[in-house]
């Protein structure tokens, strides 16, 4: 080997070293910066873990969520904005829980009869509907019960009576006996008990204690009913015209990008977010298009507080089956007459 070809050989591995030494620092440099974000995360979210062991444990999943929203967020197609939430230190599995498909679903599916124009928009908190946020807590799978609550709610004010059912009382006296309503259930599932029950009591009667207890007899009557619920057709115009003109509707979604979710509106690609694995169930009050940008959209209510998304709320994109938001549209049915339409 000539000198000429030994000095370059020697540069060379100079430069690897150097950039690898680099490279190092960089990754130290951004370790560091993510435990400063762990720790302001612990502090938010009031976390505290029962080792060293268990918090590295944390931190290394709660890099793994930052990796995966930072993803998110260079995929979205939409406006949407991910980065630390609540969950950020769960793991996949812990977010999104045992996923099962239905055993039963409703047989009645309503035909569209609306013969007026569909407005532009809708969105039914603007009247007072379906305003109260409420939070299912971290270890009770009863996002069913909320939105079938909220649903009865929503339903019961539109007519001018505004109501606050009881979730608790869908877990505990959940018609399938067998099983633990905080280990997820469907909202049909919450439909058939109150139709079974005649009704429903009051939350402040029968509060709400975040996991299964003991079916309790009812203080007095209850306070809200229903006639029937019902499958919608599993079209996104279907949906918009039922929400416009009757009120807002229970949607069933695969909750994967919630993880990660801040504000905007999400439209992921379907690789982010399948449209076959429903697991996650919310209140549909209403939809918009995103003038600037021409981005139609949906506005949901979940039960995870005011303080996650936009304050309790989220949206997702309206038009192309966004996480499979048009699988399972079911609603109550209330006969009672009114005059109301969503405000525009």
């Amino acid at each position: 080997m000539s000198a000429r070809a030994l000095l370059l050989l020697l540069l060379a591995s100079w430069a690897l070293s150097e950039a690898g030494e680099a490279h190092n620092a960089q990754k130290e440099v951004d370790t560091a910066e993510e435990m400063a974000v762990f720790k302001d995360f612990m502090v938010t979210f009031n976390r505290s873990y029962g080792s060293d062991k268990e918090l590295q444990q944390r931190f290394e999943i709660f890099q793994q969520n930052l990796a995966r929203a930072r993803h998110l967020q260079a995929t979205d197609q939409g406006t949407a904005q991910y980065g630390v939430t609540e969950f950020s230190d769960f793991t996949e599995e812990e977010f999104l829980g045992l996923q099962r498909s239905p055993k039963t679903m409703p047989s009645q599916t309503l035909p569209r009869v609306f013969n007026e124009r569909l407005q532009k928009t809708c969105d039914w908190r603007k009247l007072g509907v379906a305003n109260n946020v409420k939070h299912q807590g971290l270890n009770c799978r009863s996002c069913w019960a909320f939105a079938a609550a909220s649903n009865i709610d929503s339903l019961w004010a539109i007519a001018g009576y505004p109501r606050n059912v009881s979730v608790q009382e869908l877990i505990d006296c959940d018609t399938c006996a067998s099983r633990d309503g905080c280990n997820g259930a469907w909202v049909w599932d919450a439909f058939m008990t109150v139709l079974q029950r005649g009704g429903l009591s009051s939350a402040n009667d029968y509060p709400y204690k975040g996991k299964k207890g003991t079916c309790k007899k009812r203080k007095g009557d209850a306070v809200a009913w229903i006639h029937d619920f019902a499958m919608l057709e599993k079209n996104e115009t279907a949906m918009a015209e039922y929400v416009a003109f009757k009120g807002p509707i229970t949607v069933t979604i695969n909750k994967t990008l919630l993880q990660n979710y801040k504000h905007g509106i999400a439209k992921p690609p379907a690789s982010q977010c399948s449209s076959v694995s429903e697991d996650h169930t919310v209140l549909l009050v209403g939809y918009g298009v995103l003038r600037y940008k021409r981005i139609p959209y949906w506005i949901l209510q979940n039960s995870w507080g005011p303080t996650w998304g936009e304050m309790g709320y989220f949206r997702m994109h309206r038009g192309s089956n966004t996480c499979g938001i048009a699988k399972y549209p079911v609603t109550a049915i209330l006969d009672i007459a009114t005059d109301a339409r969503c405000p525009q």
